[in-house]
């Protein structure tokens, strides 16, 4: 869930894996609160570990940072 102050705005999902940029994806926000969600398919055994996603601002600013592992 996003509380955002300004309207529109947009976020982002930056994915990292071993950290290695993977995936950067923009997400629009249309509401001052707003619910929203990216994904990454992993169909390759190559990806298998820890992985990292930064949410972010549009210019880049980290707002929060998720760890997961892909066994």
């Amino acid at each position: 869930q996003i509380e955002a102050k300004q309207i529109p705005s947009k976020i982002r999902h930056i994915y990292y894996f071993k950290g290695q940029k993977i995936s950067d994806v923009t997400l629009d926000i249309r509401s001052p609160n707003w619910r929203t969600w990216s994904y990454k398919r992993i169909s390759n055994n190559r990806y298998r570990g820890q992985w990292r996603v930064d949410i972010a601002t549009a210019g880049g600013k980290v707002l929060r940072r998720l760890y997961f592992q892909i066994k």
